[in-house]
């Protein structure tokens, strides 16, 4: 058990517990695992079911969240502190196959270099799956700049998502960039992943790189925003 507020979030995407965890409404980051015991079929600390745990902490069970595949920053828990994201936060570990984060192609507004979501035949990377309620959504919309047209929220028709505990997950949700400057960054061609080089290295590569990006290969469709 350990502050989510301690895991640095700097540099991008920021440090991330191993396996699956959730940030509790204290702030605190609790370890998740698989367990066939727990009628969730996922235990906190190895001795609640996560589902009556939400319960007793006045929160949506599983049944009542939604899947969202967290690839990037989303990923820490001092993010998630960061973002004012309502608690509690639960995310399960998971691969992702077919699907890469990469560097995007252009700044954010303070001059970050951020990541997107693209297609990546034969590539796989770990990654979580974020059990969101909308209310959560809602701040991730802002965060991502949605209604911006930054990023869109999409149900993903691409690769295959796959928790710790070997179950499939069907059509989650991702944040996908969609603006030329979220597009995937190329250097020689092809996207740069996010997992390749470290984030001082992926944003002198972005200032030196020339040419305007090309927009990527669906991946997904885009949720209506309401």
């Amino acid at each position: 058990m350990r502050p989510a507020a301690d895991f640095l979030v700097d540099p991008y995407p920021g440090e991330r517990p191993g396996g699956s965890w959730l940030v509790d409404a204290d702030g605190m980051c609790l370890p998740v695992g698989p367990d066939d015991a727990m009628p969730s079929g996922w235990s906190v600390q190895g001795a609640q079911c996560l589902d009556a745990w939400l319960v007793r902490n006045d929160a949506a069970p599983l049944a009542d969240r939604v899947p969202l595949l967290s690839y990037g920053a989303n990923a820490c828990p001092g993010k998630v502190m960061l973002n004012g994201t309502p608690l509690p936060v639960v995310n399960l570990a998971c691969e992702m196959t077919d699907l890469a984060s990469v560097w995007c192609a252009g700044p954010t507004r303070v001059g970050r270099t951020p990541s997107t979501l693209t297609a990546m035949p034969g590539h796989r990377e770990t990654a979580v799956v974020t059990m969101a309620v909308p209310a959560q959504l809602a701040v991730l919309d802002a965060v991502e700049g949605r209604h911006a047209g930054v990023y869109a929220l999409q149900t993903l028709h691409t690769g295959a998502v796959t928790l710790e505990n070997g179950v499939r997950v069907p059509r989650p949700l991702a944040y996908v960039g969609v603006r030329p400057q979220r597009f995937p960054l190329l250097i020689d061609g092809r996207p740069l992943l996010r997992v390749a080089v470290d984030y001082d290295t992926a944003t002198a590569l972005r200032r030196s790189a020339a040419g305007e990006p090309a927009p990527p290969r669906p991946i997904g469709v885009s949720e209506q925003v309401v």
